[in-house]
């Protein structure tokens, strides 16, 4: 605020010609999130660090760009503690004042989205996490951890096509909702399908109506869910008035493509009372199919920095996303942001511990609140 202040009275303080060096070095290495999403030049944005400072933070963004992260981490028994030391040693014997910190992130208010519909993504944010679990007893009780009031119904398999999927019920708005969360990447077999997903095939519904052109190995899966009794079970609670709230349906990676096109038939023959949450979601749909279901489903998808699925396949193969995009993104200060994006939007970066679900949960409880 002081600084604006001089900045409006145009008695703004004259900055040395080393600072200046340092907060020029400082723009080519800061990464493309914050330069697009700074509200303030970079000068008002760190005018609440000291020149050590500057420079301590300067070296700290130099050690991010120079580490290789992917082969220090790669075969690590857990990338997220990997990276969490390779992290430390950039900021070894480096300390910030508050006011270098929160001057930074002060700088993005206004470019940022406040955190909405924290409920409802955390909770399938955890049957998106924990749909993982092979043991049916054991995921019921994860997801209960974070959803108190969810119940497991039933469980499905996409045979030869690997996959695994949950019909549950849980409490949302005061409203009980019938939740559908399928599995993500996991086995070879879900590898295959995701190989195979860079061919377009059309895709339809159990009683043959088009949902529009998809990707071949997602759509085989799909059907695979289907003949294991899916869309039977989440008819049978629809008409067992089990589901006043409606359908929630989640995944993530492989599991978000599951999601997005049984968004697409449950809209078209089961209820119009859909909603969708994705996490690092590739594009299921080709892009004209993409553009019918944007206006028609309600989805948030998100997407964390450098999240090398949601660029998969690619736009200039044909494929496109559909849904409200929302990026997560943590600043070099360690602060969390939320930040709305273009529809086929994908992230800057390409870092596959950035597809993790424990980084998704991380950083929504880091803006939501645990």
């Amino acid at each position: 605020m002081i600084v604006l202040a001089l900045t409006l009275a145009g008695c703004k303080k004259e900055i040395s010609e080393e600072r200046r060096l340092l907060l020029d070095e400082m723009e080519t290495v800061l990464p493309v999130w914050d330069l697009e999403h700074l509200t303030a030049p970079l000068e008002d944005a760190m005018a609440g660090c000291d020149d050590d400072e500057l420079a301590a933070v300067v070296d700290v963004l130099w050690c991010y760009q120079e580490v290789d992260w992917d082969f220090w981490c790669a075969s690590s028994w857990s990338p997220e503690e990997c990276y969490a030391e390779l992290s430390d040693e950039c900021w070894a014997g480096v300390r910030l004042s508050d006011a270098c910190l929160s001057g930074y992130d002060a700088s993005f208010e206004g470019s940022v989205l406040a955190p909405t519909d924290c409920e409802a993504s955390q909770a399938a944010l955890a049957m998106a996490t924990y749909v993982y679990t092979d043991d049916d007893a054991q995921m019921a009780s994860e997801i209960a951890a974070v959803v108190p009031s969810f119940e497991l119904l039933e469980t499905f398999t996409a045979g030869a096509y690997g996959g695994r999927a949950l019909l549950g019920t849980s409490t949302e708005g005061g409203d009980q909702v019938c939740d559908v969360a399928f599995r993500g990447t996991w086995s070879g077999e879900d590898v295959l399908v995701d190989l195979a997903s860079i061919v377009r095939t059309r895709c339809t519904t159990t009683t043959g109506q088009p949902i529009g052109w998809c990707g071949d190995g997602f759509f085989d899966q799909y059907v695979a869910y289907r003949e294991d009794g899916l869309i039977d079970a989440v008819v049978g609670a629809l008409d067992g008035g089990m589901c006043p709230g409606g359908l929630r349906i989640t995944g993530h990676s492989l599991g978000g493509a599951q999601a997005s096109l049984f968004a697409a038939e449950a809209h078209l023959e089961l209820t119009e009372d859909v909603r969708v949450h994705t996490f690092g979601e590739p594009r299921a749909f080709s892009d004209d199919a993409a553009a019918i279901w944007e206006p028609v489903i309600d989805k948030v998808r998100w997407a964390a920095w450098g999240d090398p699925v949601t660029t998969v396949p690619y736009a200039w193969l044909g494929f496109g996303h559909y849904g409200e995009a929302r990026q997560l993104y943590t600043t070099w200060t360690g602060a969390t942001f939320i930040s709305e994006e273009d529809t086929d939007f994908s992230p800057w970066g390409f870092d596959p511990y950035q597809h993790e679900t424990t980084l998704y949960q991380d950083r929504l409880d880091a803006t939501c609140g645990d």
